[in-house]
């Protein structure tokens, strides 16, 4: 993305009780993004960035990669200034994924279907690793990839 290339955002009317939406406009570019409200005493919203890998305008036109991870830090300081606490789940390579469990000590099956199945001996007490993340947490990594900071 170049650097002289001005952006803003700017809230939408709600689309329902629990999806917020927000444009973000960059030149002659518009996204759509939601924002989906969640329980959480750590999070608002939680944004989801494998729904957002099109421009809205232009229609159907690829956001690179580059151009994702700049629009989501972006959107990221835009939310800390407006106060929102946002929750970003971006999706992670199963192979990655995998291996850090494997490497856990969990049990990885990859189902024909292509999802994983995870298991873990429950004769032993399940508390919490090393960073003192608990089973679910674990799970919510595993699918989201985001760490509570």
């Amino acid at each position: 993305m170049e650097g002289d290339v001005s952006h803003s955002f700017r809230f939408k009317p709600y689309i329902a009780w629990d999806v917020t939406g927000i444009i973000y406009k960059e030149g002659d570019r518009i996204l759509d993004i939601e924002i989906e409200r969640i329980s959480s005493k750590f999070y608002d919203y939680a944004f989801d960035n494998k729904e957002h890998m099109f421009w809205t305008i232009p229609n159907g036109l690829l956001i690179s990669t580059d151009e994702q991870r700049e629009i989501v830090n972006r959107l990221v300081q835009w939310c800390k200034s407006k106060k929102i606490r946002l929750e970003v789940c971006i999706p992670r390579d199963p192979a990655e994924i995998e291996k850090e469990y494997r490497d856990k000590g969990w049990d990885v099956e990859r189902l024909p279907n292509g999802v994983l199945h995870l298991s873990k001996d429950v004769s032993k007490p399940v508390t919490a690793d090393a960073r003192g993340e608990g089973v679910f947490a674990a799970i919510r990594r595993l699918f989201c990839g985001s760490k509570r900071k």
